[in-house]
């Protein structure tokens, strides 16, 4: 660390600089190979549809999925671990049981269709980002798509899940710049003491926008 006139700044010396850039393509490469992807997309959003048919249908109350703010009701919490709260919900609605079932026997949905977000005509791609969130208004919004698609498809709409995955280029300078407004500027120590902003000494460089791809998963047995 160092500090200026200017205030604090990250630094790392010349020789570090490919170690930094590999790091930061490992993360890249995480994003989109564990922590984005699509299995893991997909079972996030069965466990988030059961949960919801599960409040819907009364099967278990929306306070049991909060966590508790004070200490009574802890304990209670904690033993919600993955496959005790499985096994509770395949004990439930006919609905929510399938769903807990699918999940834990892993016959997981599979990928619909895979749209990248520049692939959609641009007002309506506006239109799917705009509505794309947790309010109540946002998803009756992807709710009454999920519909139309699953009547033309033939099954139950619930079948049906519209998942908008968003992986940000963290090679890219405004990604970068964004990070800067909350963590000190990284710079390069080089050779004869003077400091270059990192931005300056990469050599790899990303597109500014992020790369945005809308999913719909459903059963195996109607993908086609």
């Amino acid at each position: 660390m160092n500090e200026t006139d200017s205030g604090s700044h990250l630094f790392v010396h010349e020789k570090g600089a490919v170690a930094l850039e590999n790091f930061r393509l490992a993360k890249l490469s995480m994003h989109k190979q564990v922590y984005q992807h699509h299995v893991r997309a997909i079972t996030d959003a069965m466990i988030m549809r059961m949960g919801e048919l599960a409040i819907n249908k009364n099967v278990i109350a929306k306070s049991k999925l909060k966590i508790p703010m004070s200490d009574s009701n802890l304990q209670e919490f904690l033993l919600l671990d993955d496959v005790s709260f499985l096994k509770n919900m395949s004990r439930g609605e006919a609905v929510v049981s399938e769903f807990a079932g699918r999940l834990l026997e892993r016959n997981l949905f599979k990928i619909g269709s895979e749209i990248p977000i520049e692939n959609i005509d641009s007002f309506r791609r506006i239109d799917l980002l705009r509505n794309w969130g947790p309010r109540k208004e946002q998803k009756s919004r992807y709710a009454k798509i999920e519909n139309e698609i699953a009547e033309n498809v033939g099954i139950e709409p619930e079948n049906i899940i519209i998942y908008v995955r968003k992986i940000e280029n963290i090679l890219a300078s405004n990604f970068r710049s964004k990070l800067l407004s909350r963590h000190p500027p990284l710079h390069i120590k080089m050779k004869d003491g003077k400091f270059k902003a990192f931005d300056d000494c990469t050599s790899i460089k990303g597109k500014s926008e992020s790369e945005i791809t809308i999913f719909v998963f459903c059963p195996k047995e109607v993908r086609n």
